[in-house]
């Protein structure tokens, strides 16, 4: 999928904050919060979320990236 195209989430549950993209399927127990096409905008969000409510952050949009705060 061309990367302009693709789109990004974050959702936030008891354990964590995860970031998603559009490829993978939400079977978790988390909320969505927000969605949007820029990547690094919404990771910094995602990092800034998960220090704020003392979570992992998660990142499942890359096979090897997890991030933890």
């Amino acid at each position: 999928m061309d990367a302009m195209k693709k789109f990004f989430s974050v959702y936030l549950s008891e354990f964590a904050v995860e970031l998603r993209d559009d490829q993978s399927e939400y079977f978790g127990d988390g909320r969505l919060i927000c969605s949007q096409k820029d990547y690094g905008s919404l990771l910094k969000f995602a990092k800034r979320m998960a220090f704020s409510h003392q979570v992992d952050l998660h990142d499942y949009t890359t096979s090897s990236a997890e991030y933890q705060y």
